[in-house]
């Protein structure tokens, strides 16, 4: 059973190239998926990368390609 290596704020804000206060804003929203056992945190990386490929913009040559 593999287990997942959940990141903190400080680890998810590094991840993602973002300031640990954009990363609150997006969460506070509910634009990005965490999860939060207390007070704190956290982000599963896998769930992070999938928010990023979400948000891919399509090239000219893949809007033709339909």
């Amino acid at each position: 059973m593999e287990t997942t290596k959940f990141l903190d704020i400080d680890e998810a804000a590094k991840y993602l190239g973002y300031s640990k206060n954009s990363l609150y804003q997006l969460a506070r929203r509910r634009r990005i998926p965490y999860y939060k056992p207390g007070r704190k945190l956290f982000f599963d990386p896998a769930e992070l990368e999938a928010y990023i490929r979400a948000g891919k913009v399509k090239f000219n040559d893949e809007q033709k390609v339909k």
